[in-house]
């Protein structure tokens, strides 16, 4: 084994840390900023991530290695292409995927739709792609040096970074339409076919680029016009979205929850951009936090609504409803018409003890308010249940790290890679 120049290699890994997480961040970003009306548990958000980020990767590392190692052994062009073509993507696809039904088996409540698979999916892609990006910039140090490794670091995370999110997203879409369509054979039908789509995406991907340059310039329009389909579906989702939040908070409507200004408001993802930016300039952050809780909360509420009515009840959804419609009530203060008033900035009628005015803004009684910030998630689970999660999720971490750096050091030493590294 060659000596390894420790202070280089750390320079590089360090390097290659930074060029891997940063443009996983600007994309986790824009997928997050693109689910418009109901912002996904942020526990959720993580857990996807990191699933893709180590355990996924571990998974595709060793079986890409058990199953194209004996191909290589018998050719290693074959083994190259088949292990590429062939073995990776189904071995990755199906790694990626295996969160997607863990979110379902485990947390079904917060899976709502399509737009939720293609978000969860994107975060699990994201997550493998931030830590493959990571393998590929080492390698290309390793074989070519400083010039190799800010080669890649250029080309890699803008033309191909979002390569594996397009194609977990994809299987991410069948889950969710599975999800909320009610019907069982959906499981057997959307899932599967979804899914063999993101693998004959990636083997596309992957093999054509034998071809060379060719081959490459015709992976990434392959790459992006996933991503475009993607987009396109994303845009449809939030279509179905908006249409749900304007027949489920009807009913609430009529029922006093909310006004027919507030509920103008809500069924439209830029009218609430106004508004909360409205409610920035004249009250501050706190009433810009509280008007996007109460989006949040209206949003939640249409949702679980409309589950409700297409999956049925599930042991806990009406519960749900019903506790969404308490929370709201008391963040906006709600009191019977008689005692309304009118806001002085708009002329939107108020609830005597109305804190702001969810239709322009206004802040109203400054001085008495104290904020509401109902638990989240996390928060309103038992004790031993927080504490496993935390538990599990520290262990399943050091584990696939040790993992990945045993299997690294191994892989160098067996000669399967000749990329030094710095562990």
């Amino acid at each position: 084994m060659e000596a390894i120049d420790w202070p280089v290699a750390l320079a590089a890994g360090a390097l290659a840390i930074l060029g891997a997480v940063i443009p996983a961040a600007i994309y986790v970003v824009i997928i997050w900023w693109l689910d418009r009306y109901e912002k996904e548990p942020l526990w959720f958000l993580v857990f996807a991530f990191l699933w893709g980020a180590i355990p996924a990767n571990v998974f595709a590392a060793l079986f890409n290695t058990l199953f194209g190692l004996p191909l290589l052994i018998i050719d290693p062009l074959i083994g190259e292409l088949g292990t590429a073509a062939i073995i990776a993507p189904i071995i990755e696809e199906t790694a990626k995927g295996l969160a997607l039904i863990l979110l379902v088996l485990l947390f079904r409540h917060e899976f709502d739709d399509v737009l939720d698979g293609i978000i969860y999916g994107a975060m699990i892609g994201f997550g493998f792609a931030m830590t493959e990006d990571f393998d590929y910039f080492m390698r290309a140090f390793g074989e070519g040096g400083w010039e190799g490794l800010f080669l890649i670091l250029l080309l890699r995370p803008t033309l191909f970074g979002i390569a594996h999110a397009a194609y977990t997203s994809i299987t991410g879409a069948g889950v969710g339409l599975a999800r909320i369509s009610g019907r069982k054979w959906m499981w057997l039908v959307a899932v599967p076919v979804a899914w063999l789509i993101a693998v004959g995406l990636h083997a596309f991907n992957n093999g054509i680029t034998i071809l060379g340059l060719p081959g490459c310039c015709l992976a990434l329009s392959s790459n992006w016009l996933a991503v475009l389909v993607m987009l396109v579906i994303i845009f449809v989702a939030l279509l179905w979205e908006t249409r749900w939040i304007r027949e489920q908070l009807w009913e609430e409507v009529q029922r006093g929850l909310f006004t027919a200004q507030e509920y103008h408001v809500i069924s439209s993802s830029w009218r609430r951009l106004g508004a909360r930016f409205r409610a920035l300039t004249s009250g501050g952050w706190r009433a810009w936090r509280d008007h996007g809780r109460l989006f949040q909360l209206a949003s939640d509420l249409a949702l679980k609504k409309h589950q409700l009515h297409r999956v049925g009840d599930e042991g806990r959804t009406a519960a749900d409803v019903a506790h969404l419609r308490a929370e709201i009530a008391d963040l906006k203060g709600a009191l019977d018409a008689e005692t309304a008033i009118a806001c002085a900035r708009c002329g939107q009628p108020l609830a005597a003890d109305r804190k702001f005015c969810t239709a322009c803004g206004a802040w109203v009684v400054e001085a008495a308010y104290v904020p509401v910030s109902p638990p989240g998630w996390f928060d309103r689970q038992d004790t031993w249940v927080r504490a496993l999660i935390v538990v599990v999720l520290a262990l399943l971490t050091l584990c696939c790290v040790l993992s990945c750096l045993g299997f690294s050091t191994l892989s160098y030493t067996l000669g399967i890679t000749s990329t030094p590294t710095p562990f």
